[in-house]
């Protein structure tokens, strides 16, 4: 999945992570290739403790409280809340199994515009899930 976001041109510049043991190993492995040279140099991780088990409203929060000028942003976090955010950002509900990756494109300016974001404004982009790369 590393690789993924480094070849589809998504390596984020600002990593929001849950504190959760697993969601720290995901990070870890999403930054850290073994086979490329990865731009992770510029990339600062997060650990927010409002992210273990959040619901969709505590993510939106934390990606506005610290969002700042990065792009793009990656959330590493948790079911349900992370399916429940997916769906109420696009309207479309997809099944976000461990690792999974979904890019969405927002119509706003400044991460700060995510608080009067409407409902489904938003467009998925792409989805990857581990098992479906070949």
């Amino acid at each position: 999945m590393g690789r993924l976001l480094r070849d589809e041109g998504l390596w984020p510049d600002l990593v929001l992570s849950s504190t959760a043991r697993r969601a720290r190993r995901t990070t870890g492995l999403l930054l850290a290739d073994p086979d490329e040279d990865t731009p992770d140099g510029d990339t600062e991780v997060r650990y927010l403790s409002e992210l273990y088990l959040a619901d969709p409203e505590d993510y939106l929060a934390a990606v506005r409280r610290v969002g700042g000028e990065a792009q793009p942003v990656l959330v590493v976090g948790h079911n349900p809340g992370l399916e429940m955010l997916l769906q109420g950002l696009t309207d479309e509900w997809h099944r976000l199994p461990t690792a999974a990756l979904a890019r969405i494109d927002l119509p706003i300016e400044t991460w700060k515009d995510l608080e009067d974001l409407e409902a489904g404004s938003g467009v998925l982009a792409g989805l990857w899930r581990p098992k479906e790369l070949s």
